[in-house]
């Protein structure tokens, strides 16, 4: 199992404490999804191109969905134990294949 603790980040944008409960790594990213004291999802994005911090919600049983609207595109971020996805407007941007997860 992978140990990472949830950023700094994520609390603050939570209000409070926060958990780790999944993370996964790919060639270019790791991703982490926390949990707040209520049961809220955050997934937090680390990679060369900087951070993300979005509220998420879980979908499939192990597939993690987070959505942020930027200068009137939608990003969509889906994460799972095989792959990491992200879609402006529907288009796949980036798919990378998860090389660990825990």
């Amino acid at each position: 199992m992978i140990a990472v603790d949830c950023p700094l980040q994520v609390s603050e944008q939570a209000g409070g404490p926060v958990r780790p409960v999944r993370t996964h790594v790919t060639a270019e990213s790791v991703i982490t999804i926390c949990a707040d004291e209520f049961g809220g999802l955050y997934y937090h994005r680390s990679s060369s191109a900087g951070e993300i911090v979005l509220r998420a919600d879980q979908i499939d049983g192990g597939t993690y969905v987070a959505t942020s609207q930027v200068d009137g595109s939608t990003f969509v971020y889906r994460v799972n134990d095989h792959e990491l996805i992200v879609e402006e407007n529907g288009f796949v941007l980036v798919r990378q294949p998860v090389t660990s997860s825990g």
